[in-house]
């Protein structure tokens, strides 16, 4: 994986059997990044993080690929890298020929642009390849592989394990119609629900016949053909998302083809881009040479402009300094004025008349320097600052004609020598070839957005199909409450009645196959649980009501509710049942289980690492340092034995990303 969640870079991770080992370990303190792998793994395979507490699976999405790009957790930051990918390398091996699949899926920015802020910035990638050749409906098959509703049993986090198993979820019994491949039947009653449809049509004509019914079922069967509308017209909008979706994968296998040519246009481009710069250069170089030429009469004549600003400088400075000399004496005057006001000086005696007297005099002495002063003061030169300005502004206007000739002769030999290299590159690169890509291009952004605007329109029409079908039920209603009044019994009623005990029928054979299964899950978790329980002879089963409600069953017949058992005992009960939906499934696929040991009750501790290497073919744990520093000390050697890799996480701080190490310890101890 590339720049996933915390991981900034590349790191590989195998999990490859051998012999009896089939256990893999990746453990760290908590905010290490371990969840991250975990997450890895089902973005990868569905695009999206799925939950057990999810109402239903649902779409992914690029925000459910922007949270996971390196760098995005930071808020108002771009990511520093915002090319991310996960691949997995995987067999099949259910079948008589061992399938060998490789799943990429990646994100890469939408257009060349350097900052990328937001979801709407980024485009994603998913490719499948079986046996090394493409899948093209990669969704589908990993669907077939793993159902991403019955990925709850392979994947699942320890504080699930509670919500697992508190109450049938709707989406379970789902992931159980998955497994038994119930299509065929659901196809009939889809089949079935249309001739309902036809015949209710009939029924109706005839019911129109009878007084005020005849308005209610005109106003129904308008709103039955708007959901038949918005029915084609989802169904249109499916067509044309899965043509666009194909016409969208046909243009980047066609580029992908193209790859070396599209790489020559990069650097074609980036040619071009240089010229373009340089050729802005010179136009502002030949310009400021133009500005110059311009100003060259003031250039020459700029030293006699600087002597004449030197007589006029001394001139200026000396009127400066009576000026300053005449603001001290009138500092100095009003000082005096000031104390021979007071009746006392600072020292508390009183001011004597010969102190005033000598006040007076200095008084006097002062007034008469200013008076000769201000005779000396003369006018200030009205051009001296103007002269000053004009010289600045020469100056600064870079009167090196010959730095500045230079520079352009160098910019015309460096566009040559572009120019030279972009006829090269052109040489390699046929223009019939670079105008296909570029028009490839720019027809996979046009169906990407016309994605974006069916997806919009089928939310809509979703959205009215809805409100119509609500608005139908109303008119059914009141249908029926006047069929009552009127006694309306007729041949069409009996048909609709018999095909909707064939759908009744239909319906009743899904839930037996259900049933069936269900009691593959009752055995497969009684076994798992008798191997989990401290007490095996008190207990006779696990049962599943029709509820789907988890219940235990004791050694004498009878229901043990909930609160009859220990909270470890309901935890057992869970993962019992848990497992017991996963080896049901048929399905085979690794256990991932994440920070799981810290949710389980200690009493079962010695029983649940004994069995852990029975829970699946391939078991990883994601464990919390506690959890592995616990699990050295209190596991049996037998448990090592079954370990294949160690993997540790560190957090680096200072760098704000995480890393993962594959370690020894576990062949250490063993």
């Amino acid at each position: 994986m590339k720049n996933f969640g915390p991981y900034k870079g590349i790191y590989e991770l195998e999990f490859k059997k051998r012999d009896k080992r089939n256990i893999e370990i990746i453990w760290g303190t908590n905010g290490s990044g371990k969840t991250h792998v975990f997450k890895a793994v089902k973005w990868c395979l569905y695009g999206y993080d799925p939950s057990p507490k999810d109402k239903e699976p649902r779409e992914a999405s690029r925000k459910d690929a922007w949270e996971c790009i390196c760098g995005t957790n930071k808020e108002d930051q771009p990511p520093p890298d915002p090319y991310m990918y996960v691949y997995i390398w995987f067999e099949d091996t259910t079948r008589k020929e061992t399938k060998r699949y490789l799943l990429k899926r990646s994100v890469r920015p939408r257009s060349s642009m350097a900052y990328i802020v937001n979801s709407t910035q980024i485009d994603i990638d998913c490719e499948l390849t079986e046996n090394g050749k493409t899948v093209y409906n990669a969704r589908e098959k990993i669907e077939s592989i793993l159902p991403v509703a019955a990925s709850q049993f392979f994947m699942f986090h320890g504080e699930d394990l509670r919500y697992m198993s508190q109450k049938h979820l709707e989406h379970t019994k789902k992931a159980i119609e998955l497994i038994l491949e119930a299509v065929t039947f659901r196809q009939g009653i889809s089949d079935l629900t249309k001739i309902a449809k036809e015949i209710e049509k009939e029924r109706d004509y005839e019911i129109r016949k009878v007084g005020d019914l005849s308005t209610i079922v005109k106003l129904k069967n308008d709103v039955a053909q708007k959901i038949e509308e918005n029915e084609k017209d989802l169904e249109k909008g499916k067509e044309e998302l899965e043509s666009t979706g194909k016409g969208v994968v046909r243009i980047e296998e066609e580029l992908r083809s193209r790859q070396k040519s599209r790489m020559t246009m990069s650097r074609l481009d980036e040619l071009r881009k240089q010229k373009s710069q340089l050729e802005d250069d010179e136009r502002k170089f030949l310009l400021r040479r133009d500005n110059l030429i311009n100003q060259l009469p003031s250039i020459v004549i700029l030293p006699e402009m600087i002597k004449i600003l030197g007589k006029k400088q001394e001139r200026h400075e000396k009127r400066e300094k009576i000026r300053e000399h005449i603001l001290q004496l009138r500092g100095r005057l009003e000082l005096a004025d000031e104390i021979s006001k007071l009746e006392e000086c600072i020292c508390g005696h009183e001011i004597t008349e010969v102190e005033r007297r000598f006040i007076k005099g200095q008084q006097m002495s002062i007034e008469k320097e200013m008076k000769k002063l201000k005779s000396e003061l003369f006018e200030e030169d009205p051009t001296y600052y103007q002269l000053r300005e004009t010289i600045a502004s020469i100056k600064s206007g870079d009167p090196d004609f010959e730095t500045l000739q230079k520079d352009i002769v160098d910019l015309n030999l460096r566009i040559d020598e572009l120019d030279s290299q972009i006829k090269k590159v052109e040489g390699h690169l046929s223009g019939i070839e670079e105008e296909k890509i570029r028009e490839l291009a720019k027809e996979r952004d046009e169906l990407k957005k016309k994605e974006g605007e069916i997806e919009e329109r089928m939310r809509t029409i979703e959205r009215d199909k809805k409100d119509n079908e609500q608005k139908k039920e109303r008119f059914i209603k009141l249908i029926k409450q006047r069929e009552k009044a009127y006694s309306i019994s007729t041949a069409l009623d009996d048909q609709l009645d018999m095909t909707s005990k064939c759908i009744e029928a239909f319906e009743f054979v899904v839930a037996r196959l259900s049933t069936l299964r269900k009691e593959q899950i009752m055995e497969y978790s009684t076994y798992f649980f008798n191997g989990l329980t401290n007490k095996p002879e008190e207990f006779e089963k696990i049962q599943i009501d029709d509820d789907y409600n988890v219940q235990v069953i004791d050694s004498k017949g009878n229901i043990i509710y909930r609160p009859g058992l220990s909270t470890g005992e309901r935890e057992i009960v869970a993962l019992s049942f848990i497992l017991g939906l996963k080896n049901a499934s048929e399905k085979v696929a690794p256990l991932i289980l994440d920070t799981f040991f810290v949710h389980l009750d200690e009493s079962h501790y010695s029983n649940i690492i004994r069995e852990l290497p029975k829970f699946a073919d391939q078991v990883i744990l994601m464990l919390t340092d506690l959890e592995y520093k616990n699990l050295k000390e209190r596991a049996p050697e037998s448990f090592f034995e079954s370990v294949n890799h160690v993997w540790k996480t560190n957090r680096i701080q200072a760098e704000e990303r995480s890393e993962l190490m594959l370690t020894q310890e576990v062949a250490l101890h063993a």
